[in-house]
């Protein structure tokens, strides 16, 4: 049976906010960026994001900002999440809402650990980050230089301070790959497996499991991972062997298309993760949808899953 999801009033205000002062960030994010080059991790390079506006994202009485930039697809990104309810995670617990499930985990002593792999411009990095709490830590990974940058705006306006950064994509080894931009207006769709894409970026390729084993030492598991990388799914799953068992729901964009186009078998991929993962679901229309191997390969229709250990 379907499982309604129950969420929060929402008010999202577009365009009469106030344009974003690029100098004033300016030097912040280069002390962000230098603390990152000193922890190992690549920076954002000199891209510019070009004029931001903030979004006034009101949630439950609770005032949010994101920065986006005018003419693209950052608008339809947060859209998604706040209005249309993608990766809605309140519904992955299936006993209430998120912040219920993390102050679960708190009081049987666990670290909320959250892991955002495909970040783009980091709001859903903000809102785990601000329902993990301060003893929480949150990994935003995201390779294309001009979302990195908005993801650390977005970061430093919203005084987050438990999210760390990782400027690479996920895949199934160490090492770099060229990442395909798409157009200026949808930069949510860059993908690593469309090779006739230009331009392109040569990346840094990191494997989920080499970073977590550095984010979190003696963690318990990995409340929350949420994988959206145009595709490369397949090959995210594949270099994060060691670290599914300890991950208690999964959220990944689900594609049998462009799995094969990447050459990757969408059966393997979820026979896989059927392994780690009791039950699996589908979020369509504001509702949690039991499904099973066969429902998700039964057409080459995208879908949002959503795995559970138990």
């Amino acid at each position: 049976m379907a499982q309604p999801l129950h969420w929060p009033d929402v008010k999202v205000e577009f365009g009469d906010g106030p344009k974003a002062s690029r100098s004033a960030w300016w030097s912040r994010l280069a002390v962000a960026r230098k603390d990152r080059a000193a922890t190992g991790q690549s920076g954002a390079g000199g891209a510019s994001s070009g004029e931001l506006r903030t979004a006034i994202i009101t949630i439950d009485g609770r005032r949010r900002e994101a920065q986006y930039r005018p003419g693209t697809s950052d608008k339809k990104v947060i859209e998604q999440i706040v209005i249309e309810r993608d990766y809605d995670l309140r519904a992955s617990t299936r006993h209430g809402e998120i912040s219920d499930f993390l102050d679960r985990q708190r009081r049987r002593g666990l670290r909320p650990l959250i892991v955002d792999a495909g970040a783009n411009i980091g709001y859903f990095s903000c809102l785990m980050a601000r329902l993990a709490g301060p003893s929480g830590i949150v990994l935003a990974i995201e390779p294309e230089p001009r979302n990195l940058e908005l993801l650390e705006r977005n970061l430093l306006s919203n005084r987050l301070e438990n999210v760390k950064v990782h400027s690479c994509a996920l895949g199934a080894s160490e090492g770099s790959a060229k990442l395909g931009l798409y157009k200026p207006a949808n930069r949510g769709r860059h993908s690593m497996v469309d090779a006739k894409a230009r331009p392109t970026i040569e990346v840094r390729v990191r494997t989920l499991d080499s970073l977590v084993k550095s984010a979190a030492n003696n963690n318990a598991g990995w409340s929350l991972v949420k994988i959206d990388v145009e595709g490369y799914e397949g090959f995210v799953v594949q270099g994060a062997r060691e670290t599914l068992p300890l991950v208690q729901t999964l959220v990944m964009e689900f594609s049998p298309e462009l799995l094969k186009k990447s050459g990757v078998d969408p059966a393997a991929v979820l026979q896989m993760l059927c392994a780690q993962f009791k039950m699996i679901y589908r979020i369509e229309n504001s509702e949690l949808i039991p499904a099973s191997v066969s429902d998700c390969l039964a057409g080459d229709n995208q879908l949002e899953l959503v795995f559970e250990r138990s």
